[in-house]
């Protein structure tokens, strides 16, 4: 017996993949591994893997120091092929991360009821603040949706 809902690709499984990224830090493979196997269990559509993954993984980035400029292209790389929806609403954000409205930005990335948008919305959410925990955190708070 499977368990999950195959097709499921809500935002759920990347917004509690934190502590994975922060676990499994200094070994990738492995929070690719834990990040599949937590979020698999209720959430089984590719984007909603890709999610899982991506999330924990940019949860490592950050603990590493990562500078922001950097953070899209080592996500691309840690879940290529994983899905095509996930890649896609990443591309977005690199589109518009340059945007002045804020608000228009976050509308063409989605209202993060799904895994692939909730981690696009974010990513751009820190991209736009990276030195400022507390304005990523408020931007955050004050959008539509669910992520």
């Amino acid at each position: 017996m499977k368990s999950g809902i195959a097709n499921s690709k809500g935002c759920g499984s990347a917004m509690r993949v934190a502590p994975i990224g922060y676990l499994y830090q200094h070994n990738p493979e492995k929070l690719k591994e834990v990040a599949h196997a937590t979020g698999i269990c209720t959430h089984g559509h590719p984007a909603a893997d890709a999610a899982c993954v991506g999330a924990a993984y940019l949860v490592k980035l950050a603990l590493d120091g990562v500078s922001a400029d950097k953070m899209i292209a080592r996500l691309f790389t840690f879940t290529t092929g994983i899905s095509a929806e996930f890649d896609h609403a990443i591309s977005k954000v690199q589109k518009c991360l340059g945007w002045r409205d804020e608000e228009k930005a976050l509308a063409y990335l989605g209202e993060g009821w799904v895994g692939e948008e909730a981690v696009a919305l974010a990513l751009y959410c820190f991209l736009r603040n990276p030195d400022s925990y507390e304005k990523v955190v408020i931007r955050g708070a004050n959008t539509n949706g669910d992520f």
